[in-house]
């Protein structure tokens, strides 16, 4: 079990990958559609994106976090670049791109919390590897890649050789995944997974990429790609946490749902605390369950800071589910 506890680094956590403009929209009901206009309380934007959900729940812990992603020269990149600095994250390696426009999602909350995203991706179709800077590798205790696979301009190799340089400076590698919009299949994971320490993608996008199967089916499969870890996420059910020694499931807190957006990154950010505390695999998929219950009690990805003194009271209290 790899920990990070390396000193000497500039940063606990380098958070790289998706930066969102998020527009909340809550509650819609399922004839929205149906009618002129829709009347809400409130309207809300807040950050979003994989790689800027991590880096903000993680600095709302007092994690050091830097964020690499890219924003557009408009007033949603600048929103975003303010609101990640107000939360505790160096933004200093965030990009703003002049020709391009912040990547921006409408958010529809139903009341049952769950949602679906109109999205435009914006600059996030443009980010580069070659726009991180090198020496970022090796500057950070861990590194996560937050949506291998929604960068269009960050490939499997290119994803893989940041880990492998991240690797030779003694960081800890992490990396989750998204829904294969672009039709990428297994080619864009493959190369990462040999130098990944834990992988964590949802039961769904497993399926998507390796067609239909049992959690541990799954789990087992990107072990024998090459992943060391792979924390499977179930959603409302918990999570799957296998290794080479076995695996485990490892039910879901009891929660008030009120929106699940943010909870996958969330529960990323879970997992990652618990790689820095030392603990075991068993402990970060708890910890990632916690992260990801609590951020389904609110709405939005980063709408409310926790201390880690929090969470660990949050799982000693809560009910969890049976499996």
């Amino acid at each position: 079990m790899e920990s990070a506890t390396q000193t000497g680094k500039a940063y606990d956590v380098l958070c790289m990958g998706l930066a969102v403009a998020d527009v909340l929209l809550q509650p819609v009901g399922p004839g929205i559609f149906d009618v002129d206009t829709t009347r809400l309380d409130h309207i809300d934007l807040m950050p979003g994106g994989d790689a800027m959900n991590q880096a903000v729940a993680l600095a709302g812990l007092g994690v050091k976090v830097a964020l690499a992603a890219q924003v557009g020269d408009d007033p949603f990149g600048h929103i975003l670049r303010r609101q990640a600095a107000e939360r505790g994250v160096d933004v200093s390696p965030v990009l703003c791109n002049p020709h391009t426009v912040t990547s921006t999602s409408i958010v529809l909350i139903q009341q049952s919390g769950r949602r679906n995203f109109v999205y435009c991706a914006g600059n996030n179709d443009c980010f580069r590897y070659e726009d991180v800077p090198g020496e970022l590798w090796g500057q950070a205790k861990l590194v996560s890649i937050g949506s291998l696979m929604g960068l269009r301009g960050f490939p499997g190799e290119k994803a893989a050789e940041a880990f492998r340089l991240a690797r030779e400076a003694g960081a800890v590698t992490v990396a989750d995944t998204t829904y294969d919009i672009n039709g990428y299949g297994l080619s864009c994971i493959e190369p990462v997974l040999p130098y990944t320490d834990y992988f964590i993608p949802s039961l769904d996008e497993a399926d998507s990429l390796l067609g239909p199967g049992t959690p541990q089916e799954q789990a087992r499969a990107f072990l024998e790609m090459g992943a060391k870890h792979v924390v499977l996420k179930l959603g409302e059910k918990g999570c799957l946490a296998m290794d080479g020694r076995g695996h485990r499931f490892l039910p879901a807190y009891q929660v008030a749902v009120v929106d699940t957006t943010g909870c996958g990154d969330n529960f990323v950010a879970g997992v990652i605390l618990g790689i820095l505390r030392g603990e075991n695999l068993e402990r970060c998929g708890m910890l990632g369950n916690a992260m990801g219950a609590l951020n389904a009690m609110q709405k939005g990805a980063c709408a409310q800071r926790r201390t880690v003194e929090e969470v660990l009271a949050f799982m000693g209290a809560a009910q969890r589910k049976d499996v």
